[in-house]
């Protein structure tokens, strides 16, 4: 009992440091976890971000394509009107 009496600010200070490691080291591994979550995220984010400018380029291309068919289409029109 002597030795408590005298030591348990050492004592209290041991275990505090104890508790704060160990939840430090379950942070740690929450932390990890997240960075993870996060990495695939990005890479799925990334993913959708590549098919939506491929979408947009095709659109684009499709949208061209029938420009160049409308001049046809009005020429087949007009020559079905004449008759």
């Amino acid at each position: 009992m002597a030795f408590l009496k005298k030591e348990w600010k050492a004592i209290v200070v041991t275990l505090w440091l104890v508790i704060i490691t160990v939840f430090l080291f379950q942070i740690n591994g929450q932390l990890s976890d997240l960075n993870a979550k996060n990495a695939k995220i990005a890479s799925t984010l990334d993913s959708v971000e590549s098919v939506a400018i491929s979408t947009d380029s095709a659109v684009m291309q499709v949208s061209q394509k029938v420009n160049e068919m409308e001049s046809e289409v009005e020429f087949i029109v007009e020559r079905i009107r004449r008759r």
